[in-house]
């Protein structure tokens, strides 16, 4: 992710915690901290693979991501997404 150029991300994977305010989701390469609203967002639950569409802000020297839209992905294989992505990527 370029801070200085992207604004809007989206980004693919596990949830291993949320609260009230935040959300830890595992993408692969590393876990990132997201900004949701909990009375949106309501359906979302620890250890479930997910999109996050998220707007990104820098605030202090830190950078934020700030959830736009959860979407449940149930039905992905995520290893088969990684290899295809892998290939893409080449």
């Amino acid at each position: 992710i370029d801070i200085e150029k992207d604004k809007r991300v989206r980004i693919i994977g596990i949830i291993i915690d949320k609260n009230d305010n935040y959300i830890m989701l595992d993408d692969g390469s590393g876990i990132i901290r997201i900004q949701y609203n909990k009375d949106i967002f309501n359906n979302i639950k620890n250890n479930m693979l997910v999109r996050v569409i998220c707007n990104v802000y820098r605030h202090n020297n830190n950078v934020l991501y700030i959830a736009e839209a959860i979407q449940p992905l149930n039905n992905l294989d995520i290893q088969l997404y990684r290899k295809v992505k892998a290939l893409i990527n080449r």
